[in-house]
């Protein structure tokens, strides 16, 4: 029974610091990609909204 607990916990270690790498090398290669740091997120498109919304009249 011990063994499997271990077994488990090593497992979803494993599992764990995969995620976590593949997380790092993910940002890094988005960030170096980008031509902003910004591009695409969520803050950079509710600038753009607003100034849609002041163009056409909307305060």
């Amino acid at each position: 029974m011990e063994k499997a607990k271990r077994r488990i916990r090593v497992c979803l270690l494993v599992v764990v610091l995969a995620a976590v790498c593949i997380g790092i090398v993910y940002y890094c290669y988005n960030i170096k990609g980008g031509d902003s740091i910004t591009e695409g997120t969520l803050i950079a498109n509710i600038g753009t909204g607003l100034e849609r919304l002041v163009h056409y009249g909307f305060k």
